[in-house]
C-alpha cells in the first residue's frame, strides 16, 4: 500500500515501516481542514481516499484489492521542518474485553509530508534501507522483529529525531507519492 498513505497511510501501507508508539506527540498535531474531502492516485493506480474531518484527526475507510473494508485514523502535525503525517487503525469497538483488547495492540505507520495543497505528496521510509542500516547502526532506533517486519520500539521522541536526522538520505525514502483532487486528476480514454 504505498499509501498514503498518504493520506493515507502511510499509512495504511503494506510495506510501511511500522512503530509500536506514535509518531506525533498530542501537541504537535494541527488542524489541517483543506485536506478533507476526496483524493486520487495522481498515477491513474486507483487508489481513491475520503478524507473526513474529526477534530484534529481524520478518518478514512480504504477498500482493499479484494473487497475488504478498512477504518483508520490519520493525524498530521510538525515536527521541526518537516510536516509528518501517523496512520493508525481506528479504535476497537468499546465492547471488547482489556485483555482482549492488549492482545491488539496497532502498530503506527507514517510519511512526511512534502506539499499538501493543491497536491498531497508524500515521502515513505523505505523497509529494507531501515533493516540494512539498523543492521549496521542497532543503537540508533529501537527495534524488534516480527516474522520479517522490523517493528519500532523507539519512544516518540526517539522516532523524531531519528527521521530529522535521515530526511536528507535520499535513499532512505521512497519517491514521491501524489494525490490530486479527482475533478483535476488526469482522465484516461476507455474504448
Amino acid at each position: 500500500m504505498r499509501l498514503i498513505l498518504l493520506l493515507l497511510c502511510a499509512v495504511l501501507i503494506g510495506g510501511c515501516v511500522r512503530s509500536i508508539n506514535p509518531v506525533l506527540e498530542d501537541a504537535q498535531v494541527g488542524e489541517y481542514p483543506e485536506l478533507a474531502g476526496a483524493w486520487v492516485a495522481a498515477d491513474g493506480s486507483g487508489t481513491n481516499l475520503e478524507l473526513k474531518p474529526d477534530g484534529k484527526t481524520f478518518r478514512i475507510s480504504p477498500m482493499d484489492d479484494d473487497g475488504k473494508q478498512g477504518s483508520f485514523v490519520i493525524r498530521i502535525g510538525k515536527v521541526g521542518k518537516l510536516t509528518l503525517m501517523e496512520c493508525k487503525p481506528a479504535d476497537l469497538p468499546e465492547n471488547l474485553s482489556r485483555d482482549y483488547k492488549a492482545q491488539l495492540m496497532p502498530t503506527y505507520t507514517f510519511a512526511v509530508l512534502t506539499q499538501t495543497q493543491p497536491k498531497v505528496m508524500a515521502k515513505t521510509l523505505k523497509p529494507d534501507w531501515l533493516d540494512r542500516y539498523l543492521a549496521e547502526h542497532p543503537q540508533e532506533l529501537p527495534m524488534a522483529r516480527v516474522g520479517r517486519e522490523t517493528v519500532i520500539v523507539a519512544s516518540t521522541s526517539q522516532l523524531q529525531a531519528f527521521i530529522e536526522k535521515h530526511w536528507s538520505t535520499e535513499q532512505a525514502w521512497t519517491d514521491v507519492i501524489v494525490y490530486v483532487r479527482p475533478e483535476t486528476a488526469p482522465t484516461t480514454n476507455t474504448r
